[in-house]
């Protein structure tokens, strides 16, 4: 089973981590400092971006290189359907980052790649202040 579904589709090729980072958008109008040297600061919104690890099963290796070229596709937005709490949550987001390591090379035979991190940055905010 698929950590994350791309575009509606849940890839099998061997997810290791997934995280979250939760950006808050602050109102650069009313954000500073009082006489007091209290901070104030209007939270606007909250961006919920991701990032995720797979190292593809040995037996999986053509499903991993079809899943780096569509994940490094030059397309956008793309849209993610992620855990979120004891759900999920569905956003359009971009690839802001794609890397992956050479783990080991058999000349004239296969490659084995590995590590692949793709971090996912929403297009808007998902949650926002009422």
């Amino acid at each position: 089973m698929s950590l994350i579904k791309i575009d509606g589709v849940g890839y099998e090729v061997g997810e290791v981590s997934l995280s979250r980072d939760f950006e808050m958008i602050i109102d650069n109008l009313t954000q500073g400092m009082t006489l007091d040297n209290t901070a104030i600061a209007d939270i606007m919104a909250t961006r919920i971006n991701y990032s995720m690890t797979v190292d593809p099963r040995t037996d999986k290796a053509a499903d991993y290189d079809a899943f780096v070229e569509d994940i490094t596709a030059p397309k956008s937005p793309r849209l993610i359907e992620a855990p979120y709490g004891q759900g999920t949550i569905t956003f359009s987001a971009i690839v802001s980052a794609a890397a992956d390591d050479l783990l080991r090379r058999v000349p004239g035979k296969t490659a084995r790649w590995g590590n692949f991190t793709i971090t996912f940055q929403t297009v808007k905010p998902q949650r926002v202040a009422v």
